[in-house]
C-alpha cells in the first residue's frame, strides 16, 4: 500500500513539474517564424553590374541587359522606368521579382545624335521598393572607328 502511495505521489509531482516547463518548438515552426520575420522588410533594388560603362561607335544602336536583385523580404513590383535622355529607353523583362530573386531590364541607346565623347544617362525605376524611386547612371563613351581598317576592308571588296 505504501508503495502505491509513493508511486502516485511521484506521478503527481512529475505531472505538476511538466506543467511549468515551456513546450519546445519543432524545426518546422522555427523555419516558419524566420520566413514570417523576413517578410516585414520591404523590397530593395540592387543592380548588377553596379557601374555600367559602354563604348559605342557613332550612329550605332546598342542594347545592354542588366540584372536586378531584390534584396528585401517582399516581392518587388516594378511600375515604370524612364531615361533622362530622348536617345535611351528601358524595357522591363520581369515586372515582379520575388524576395532574393533576380529580374532583368533591357537598356537601349540610339547614339545617332550623341556628339560628346562621354555621355551620362540616368535611368529611374519606380516600384514598391524601400525608397520607391531608384536611379542609376549609365556611362557611354564614344569610340572612333579605325580608318585604316575601313580602308583595308574597302580594298578587299575591290
Amino acid at each position: 500500500m505504501k508503495f502505491k502511495h509513493i508511486c502516485v505521489s511521484i506521478l503527481i509531482a512529475a505531472f505538476a513539474s511538466i506543467q511549468f516547463v515551456p513546450a519546445g518548438e519543432s524545426a518546422n515552426e522555427k523555419y516558419t517564424d524566420l520566413i514570417l520575420n523576413d517578410t516585414i522588410y520591404p523590397a530593395e533594388i540592387e543592380i548588377k553590374p553596379q557601374i555600367i560603362q559602354l563604348d559605342f561607335y557613332p550612329n550605332e544602336f546598342i542594347t545592354k541587359d542588366i540584372t536586378l536583385l531584390n534584396r528585401g523580404g517582399q516581392t518587388l513590383e516594378i511600375k515604370k522606368t524612364k531615361a533622362s535622355c530622348y536617345c535611351a529607353n528601358a524595357a522591363v523583362i520581369n515586372f515582379s521579382i520575388p524576395p532574393f530573386g533576380l529580374g532583368k531590364v533591357r537598356l537601349s541607346f540610339n547614339t545617332q545624335k550623341l556628339t560628346d565623347s562621354i555621355q551620362r544617362i540616368d535611368y529611374t525605376i519606380w516600384s514598391n521598393a524601400r525608397d520607391s524611386v531608384f536611379t542609376f547612371p549609365v556611362y557611354l563613351r564614344r569610340v572612333e572607328r579605325d580608318s585604316s581598317i575601313q580602308t583595308i576592308n574597302h580594298l578587299n571588296v575591290l
